[in-house]
């Protein structure tokens, strides 16, 4: 069903009293459709202002309230020009209204204002009757309502987020990868530098450490044990080294048989073991020598390496 209220301003005020020009709005109008709906459903509302030109500068709409009995919808407005420099120009409306009330409701029109003047004075468009009906029919009035009810929730597969889990637990897994490659970098010992292998002269080798002991000075703080230790280093290295090539720890009757077999002769052999013995002696505090006879030690080692040094094959250095 449609209605339409339709209402003219047949009066206006008038410019400058004594011109006798037209008035400014020629007429005003209103639709509403349909005209009969039910309790909350929107019917269309259609409004339009007639004025003529230059009398009306900026006419704007005056959005209604929609607390109580109406709720309005967005108002959209358009406008359409006359034929002439004192045409009547057209400015329309276009909206929707809810009533919540049953019966007939009286719906008032929207007002408007010329936004241009000082101290604008608000005009309405004319009202309108709509009558609203209830939302159960006749046959529906013994109608049995039940009561509200939830929404059944949907299984719990389908409310996991699955895309975010994944996504989680793709960044866990980078993290603890490069927490593990760090920790491997830093275990991993570095490779010290391979230095390359040289080949001493037993020989020469033998005069440094002799030199370095005699630095030390340890017969004469009373050392005579460290020095007979020291001593006895010295000539097991060398023959080590120089003559038996065999393994080190031997000891001396086991050193002794072993010088057996080389190419030292046998009163080589007699003197080495007497020193061993002797150093021995002293290391293990049976014997105290003084400070002259632990550098003839010092000296009979130095002159046995001088002797056997060139005859003997250098072999390298334990």
């Amino acid at each position: 069903m449609k209605t339409a209220t339709l209402a003219a301003i047949a009066a206006a005020a008038l410019l400058a009293g004594a011109t006798g020009e037209a008035a400014a709005v020629v007429r005003v109008r209103s639709f509403l459709e349909p005209g009969v709906v039910r309790l909350g459903e929107p019917a269309r509302y259609r409004g339009e202002i007639l004025f003529t030109r230059g009398e009306l500068s900026r006419p704007q709409w005056i959005r209604p309230d929609s607390t109580g009995a109406f709720a309005w919808g967005p108002m959209i407005t358009s406008l359409s020009r006359g034929v002439g420099a004192r045409g009547v120009d057209t400015l329309r409306l276009l909206t929707t209204v809810q009533a919540f009330e049953l019966g007939s409701v009286a719906v008032p029109g929207v007002a408007f204002v010329d936004a241009a003047t000082a101290v604008p004075s608000p005009q309405r468009l004319p009202g309108a009757t709509l009558r609203v009906v209830s939302i159960l029919t006749p046959a529906d009035s013994n109608a049995q309502l039940r009561p509200v009810r939830g929404p059944i929730a949907a299984p719990w597969w389908e409310r996991v987020p699955w895309l975010f889990v994944v996504l989680g637990l793709i960044a866990v897994a980078v993290v603890i990868a490069l927490v593990r490659r760090m920790r491997r970098k830093e275990q991993r010992p570095a490779l010290a530098p391979v230095a390359p292998r040289v080949v001493h002269d037993p020989a020469a080798l033998a005069r440094a450490r002799l030199a370095k002991l005699r630095a030390r000075h340890l017969p004469e703080d009373g050392a005579f044990g460290e020095h007979a230790l020291e001593l006895t280093a010295i000539l097991r290295r060398y023959l080590e080294a120089a003559v038996t090539a065999g393994p080190q720890g031997d000891t001396t009757s086991e050193l002794s048989e072993r010088l057996q077999g080389t190419a030292l002769r046998t009163t080589d052999v007699a003197e080495i073991a007497e020193l061993l013995q002797r150093w021995d002696r002293v290391k293990f505090a049976r014997v105290v020598p003084t400070v002259q006879e632990a550098h003839r030690h010092e000296r009979d080692v130095e002159a046995f390496i001088e002797r056997h040094s060139g005859p003997v094959a250098k072999k390298e250095a334990a």
